[in-house]
């Protein structure tokens, strides 16, 4: 996150992504330690398994960051006024 912090622009999206979660006897980092680090970091956090058919979460965290970079692109919406008056006809001819 230091390098992000310091390479990347500000409003750059970050998230945490636990890798390999398919190999549960080779577990370095629990959830709750990725939970916790993530929250320190206020970014979401992933669990992922290229490798499990089962784990859905790759798919997920693309959708999510995908999203969350329409999100950003999206104009914001424009709040109508009150309606502008009728002009008035005027006949040139």
């Amino acid at each position: 996150m230091k390098s992000i912090d310091e390479n990347a622009p500000d409003d750059v999206l970050r998230i945490l992504v636990g890798n390999k979660s398919d190999l549960h006897q080779r577990i370095v980092i629990s959830t709750q330690d990725g939970k916790k680090l993530a929250n320190q970091y206020h970014v979401d956090y992933f669990e992922t398994s290229a490798k499990s058919d089962s784990s859905p979460n790759v798919s997920k965290m693309f959708f999510y960051i995908t999203e969350k970079l329409l999100d950003l692109k999206r104009p914001i919406p424009i709040e109508p006024g009150p309606p502008e008056p009728p002009r008035p006809f005027i006949n040139c001819c």
